[in-house]
């Protein structure tokens, strides 16, 4: 394998798609993470073992960072969008009778957990997607191997400079395109 070979990697599937399938795929992530992550943000939280709000919160962070990184902000901000409401909705619409996120529960003999972890869980979600919102361009930027320079964040670029591989320039760069890329002739 050459090094220019070894050099071209193609974005993520989802990343190649067009703005409406990117938009698409990250509806159905953040429908998904809210659902799963709800349904196990209370395992451990009888014996005071918040393994379940980490996982939940795990999994929303990830497809949160995912929906960043494929649609910036906008993307982030479809998801929290979507998340946060289908939470919602299962608090709210989904019980029956039975309570999968009680946000009010009381008794001096409960575990902390068992009587807060749904308000952390309901309230964490749409404070991780907001956080998210403000971290620098550069933790969600994923290279697809057929950009230059200029399509980099101003920040990655200046990360690698003293790496002998990349070719430098005088310029500075603000921006970059998170996306196909239509350049090769």
């Amino acid at each position: 394998m050459t090094r220019k070979a070894f050099d071209k990697t193609e974005a993520p599937w989802s990343h190649r798609l067009s703005t409406g399938g990117r938009a698409g795929v990250t509806v159905l992530s953040a429908f998904g993470s809210g659902v799963i992550g709800t349904l196990v943000h209370r395992l451990g939280a009888t014996q005071n073992i918040p393994i379940g709000l980490v996982l939940g919160f795990l999994l929303v962070g990830m497809s949160a960072w995912c929906a960043r990184s494929r649609g910036g902000v906008t993307g982030l901000a479809l998801h929290l969008i979507v998340c946060s409401s289908t939470v919602g909705f299962i608090a709210v619409y989904v019980s029956q009778g039975d309570v999968l996120i009680p946000l009010s529960i009381s008794g001096g003999v409960l575990p902390f957990l068992s009587r807060e972890a749904s308000l952390i869980w309901f309230l964490g979600v749409v404070i991780l997607q907001i956080v998210m919102a403000v971290l620098p361009n550069r933790w969600f930027y994923i290279p697809d191997g057929n950009e230059d320079e200029a399509d980099m964040p101003h920040e990655a670029v200046h990360h690698d400079m003293h790496n002998p591989m990349i070719k430098r320039s005088n310029q500075d760069y603000a921006a970059f395109h998170v996306g196909p890329h239509n350049k090769h002739n």
